[in-house]
């Protein structure tokens, strides 16, 4: 039997996005539901109705304690399967789960926008896994890796939609490189990771890196100030909240310019 566990349901909140779940999951041959988060008796009583009034065995139950029924499956030897609202489309996502990169060359592929890698590549070449950041010390990337002792892994998720305007990619470059930092001990703090990542945004040649990572990386309403260059400083004030609102595009497409102002899985074999 298929069961359906409905993480962090809000009340008041998330009520039509839990209904369709429930009817979808019906719909499909679903056996059971099993809400948890907020006690929600309409969107219980609701579901409850649909197999009441129309037939089919579908039931509906309400558990705070998910972590619990998502060991006791896997105890009984069920496949639990994480499904999300967000995201890409499943071919897509398969195509493009794992890349290997074993040379320098692969490395440096890191201005071939669209891949879902071009993240990870400049931050491994800023971090020193190629000639053009390490001085030339290596003759190849293996040579490299086994003076390490081994190669690195990096596994990536963002739930947030390509394109979304959020500043996923700054963030998430920003992330990478602080991972680096500490796995290599370059010791960066975060403002040099904040300033690693405009010139990481600007090595893809994507115009973006100004602020979204600041964002990110310091608490609070920031204020980004920048100058010609590379520089800029950041003061932390309160944070605000952040929307999609629904338009796909890259901060290169999106930028406006007046005056003085602008507004607007891998892994290392």
């Amino acid at each position: 039997m298929i069961t359906l566990l409905r993480l962090g349901h809000r009340l008041g909140r998330d009520s039509r996005v839990t209904t369709h779940c429930g009817l979808v999951a019906r719909a499909f041959g679903a056996g059971k539901i099993i809400l948890s988060g907020d006690y929600d008796k309409k969107i219980v009583d609701s579901l409850k109705g649909v197999s009441e009034q129309w037939g089919g065995d579908f039931d509906v139950e309400y558990d705070k304690q998910w972590m619990k029924i998502i060991k006791r499956f896997k105890d009984e030897g069920a496949v639990v399967v994480h499904l999300t609202m967000y995201g890409i489309g499943l071919d897509e996502g398969i195509a493009g789960l794992v890349e290997r990169l074993k040379s320098y060359d692969d490395v440096r592929a890191y201005d071939k926008l669209g891949s879902g890698f071009t993240l990870a590549r400049a931050a491994f070449a800023l971090a020193g896994f190629h000639p053009d950041f390490n001085g030339g010390g290596f003759q190849s990337l293996e040579e490299q890796l086994k003076a390490m002792g081994g190669g690195v892994e990096i596994s990536m998720l963002a739930a947030t939609p390509k394109g979304s305007g959020l500043g996923t990619s700054s963030i998430l470059a920003a992330t990478i490189l602080g991972v680096l930092s500490d796995f290599a001990g370059l010791s960066w703090d975060k403002v040099e990771v904040t300033q690693r990542t405009l010139a990481l945004e600007q090595m893809l040649t994507s115009g973006g890196g100004w602020q979204d990572q600041v964002g990110g990386v310091f608490p609070g309403i920031k204020l980004v100030k920048t100058v010609p260059g590379l520089n800029r400083s950041q003061i932390g004030l309160k944070r605000l909240p952040w929307t999609f609102p629904g338009l796909h595009r890259m901060f290169q497409s999106t930028m406006y310019c007046q005056e003085n102002m602008v507004i607007h899985w891998t892994w290392l074999f």
